[in-house]
């Protein structure tokens, strides 16, 4: 494949640069099966929640706000699938 032309602007100074790439495959995404309660909770893998506080982690939302807005997406996502 031939460069491309681009230009960059690095630290505010315009520079041109050859950029080349080559195509690749996709890769394929991976599925998932359904598992019932049973079969996730029989997997050695999966460790129960003992306290709900182990589970928060500063720093995922910005705000109350942004939580609450979070949630009300997630339930009504939820509540769409129930539909």
């Amino acid at each position: 494949m031939s460069g491309v032309p681009w230009v960059l602007t690095i630290f505010d100074t315009p520079r041109e640069a050859a950029v080349t790439a080559e195509p690749i495959e996709p890769r394929p995404l991976p599925t998932y099966q359904r598992r019932s309660v049973d079969e996730i909770l029989a997997d050695p893998r999966v460790k129960t929640v003992e306290n709900i506080h182990d589970l928060a982690v500063d720093g995922i939302f910005d705000s109350d706000e942004d939580l609450d807005e979070f949630l009300r997406f997630y339930r009504d996502q939820r509540h769409a699938d129930a539909l």
